[in-house]
């Protein structure tokens, strides 16, 4: 046998034990890989239903406590009944238990708004709201679960993967012994896309946006196609997780803060104030005969106003303002660093913009709309935030008896 032909043999051989070797690592990497579409996709995709249906149950239910009427409630529950009733909420005891302690609580809010009218409506928010917190919590949380299950299968993927890197790599340690050409050509077609798929599931794991690309072997574009969908479940959760913690701080018919929002904000405002000596003050408003504009366009036009007036106010208010909605019409701005008598002009302009607003109602007439306003500014005597509202909703209540339509000062 000649040298030439020893070599070839040698190289054949050396090359038959590579890819014997890689061989070896294919099955464990096509089961890590199918894993990502049998196992983390699905419970994605699960967890994606799940935390809608939380959502969805955290958010109608404190609609309804604003319906006017009971059997507008009742229906709208009834409704409501379809989220229990989703598969998606059915998978676990906690997640059934607390749909249901959820729906409990609703009922109870039904039943006592039903035989004390919209007077017990405040207490039934009060109920409602560390109830619609948990769902936000446990859908966060499940969210949070789904991404760790991903990302230990993408670990799994990153194993295998590095287990047939090295294979791989002593196999052409040991070609290169015998020629570098061969050990150079298992290197261009092994090595580099194995490279690739490890820095592409690096940015997998850590959520960033990849681009789609081809492989030589079928089994690497496998992997990478199954990198490129773990990414985007990463992402999409991501997002999720952002709009859970929007939704939980902001009014979702106003875009302004929400009233939880509100009194956390607030509350640390007075406590900046009551340190620093800074004045901090208050305008508490809520729109004019706005019942009759319910029962005149219905709540389609009742929400417009609303969605009208939330636009207005994020336009003009400063940035370090806190502009929130804080009842059914009710609103509160603090303005902090501000005493009482800019506070007051700053009313009045809001007054007359409000009044200056001109919405085309859902049967194309235009429609006018006012508010009353009252201001306070903080004082050492104010406890807590309830003490300083409070001295605001009293001014209020005098803009009202006053006529309507105008700003009142604090005592």
């Amino acid at each position: 046998m000649t040298a030439t032909a020893t070599i070839v043999v040698v190289v054949a051989l050396l090359s038959a034990v590579a890819v014997w070797m890689v061989a070896l690592q294919q099955a464990e990497i096509e089961n890590k890989a199918s894993r990502i579409y049998d196992v983390a996709m699905p419970k994605t995709f699960e967890a994606t239903r799940v935390v809608r249906g939380l959502e969805r149950l955290a958010r109608d239910g404190e609609a309804i406590l604003w319906v006017a009427t009971a059997d507008e409630r009742d229906e709208r529950r009834l409704r409501l009944q379809t989220v229990r009733d989703d598969s998606a909420l059915q998978g676990t005891s906690e997640i059934r238990e607390q749909v249901a302690s959820a729906l409990a609580v609703l009922d109870e809010n039904l039943v006592d708004m039903r035989l004390s009218g919209v007077a017990a409506r405040a207490a039934a928010l009060t109920r409602w709201e560390p109830v619609a917190q948990s769902l936000f919590n446990l859908g966060v949380q499940l969210g949070a679960e789904a991404v760790d299950s991903a990302l230990a299968e993408s670990d799994g993927i990153f194993g295998a993967v590095q287990a047939a890197r090295r294979s791989l790599l002593l196999a052409m340690a040991i070609i290169a012994l015998a020629l570098l050409v061969a050990t150079a050509l298992i290197f261009l077609v092994f090595a580099r896309p194995l490279k690739r798929l490890a820095a592409s599931l690096r940015l997998a794991g850590e959520g960033q946006a990849m681009s789609e690309g081809s492989e030589a072997i079928h089994e690497l574009q496998v992997l990478h196609d199954a990198a490129v969908a773990l990414a985007r479940s990463h992402q999409q959760l991501a997002a999720m997780r952002s709009q859970l913690d929007r939704l939980a701080h902001t009014d979702d018919l106003t875009g302004l803060a929400n009233r939880r929002m509100f009194q956390e904000r607030a509350a640390q405002m007075l406590e900046l104030a009551k340190r620093y000596g800074d004045p901090c003050s208050i305008i508490v408003f809520d729109l004019d005969h706005f019942k009759t504009i319910n029962d005149r366009f219905g709540h389609e036009g009742g929400d417009l106003i609303l969605r009208v007036l939330g636009q207005y106010l994020r336009d003009m208010a400063r940035t370090v303002d806190l502009v929130a909605r804080v009842g059914g019409e009710e609103f509160a701005v603090v303005l902090p660093h501000t005493g009482l008598p800019v506070a007051q002009m700053a009313a009045i302009r809001i007054c007359d913009g409000v009044a200056a607003l001109r919405t085309k109602m859902p049967d194309e007439q235009v429609l006018v709309f006012t508010a009353s306003f009252g201001v306070a500014q903080y004082q050492l005597g104010d406890n807590d935030l309830a003490a300083f509202m409070h001295r605001a909703d009293q001014a209020l209540y005098r803009a009202k008896a006053g006529g309507r339509n105008r700003v009142e000062l604090a005592d």
